[in-house]
């Protein structure tokens, strides 16, 4: 009798196993990895001591992109920084004057999903300073 009775608990052990298991498999729940999210991010930063001097950079926002970040700070002691982005429809977006008067803090977000031919393409950072004594540090970020 009790081998009997250790031979029905373990086949109903097996025949419970593997009906759990075989309801996992076909339960049709793929195993996947969660979306990837496209991010990219670029800084641009430099200190000077009384330099003057000009320059462009560019940076790229690309079509598959929905939000644009910017934040920018700077601080200068004495002279200035001027710093002016450019959409790549060539408007100017934004002009910043670091002077000594006040340090700067600035953030912007777009939705690039409104009006997304302006924003998307070429941007134009453009940096000029006059006898300046500070620093400034821009990062872009986009997802």
């Amino acid at each position: 009798m009790k081998r009997k009775l250790l031979l029905l608990v373990f086949a109903l052990g097996f025949f419970y196993t593997g009906a759990f298991v075989n309801a996992q498999v076909s339960s049709g729940v793929a195993n996947t990895e969660p979306e990837r999210i496209d991010i990219s991010e670029i800084t641009f930063a430099k200190s000077f001591n009384g330099q003057s001097l000009e320059s462009i950079k560019k940076f790229n926002v690309g079509s598959h992109y929905s939000i644009l970040k910017m934040k920018l700070s700077g601080r200068v002691n004495s002279g200035r920084i001027i710093l002016t982005l450019t959409t790549p429809s060539d408007i100017k977006f934004k002009t910043i004057e670091i002077d000594a008067t006040s340090d700067v803090i600035f953030d912007q977000e777009l939705n690039l999903s409104k009006g997304k031919s302006d924003w998307i393409g070429d941007w134009q950072l453009q940096i000029i300073t006059e006898n300046a004594d500070g620093s400034y540090r821009l990062y872009i970020y986009t997802r």
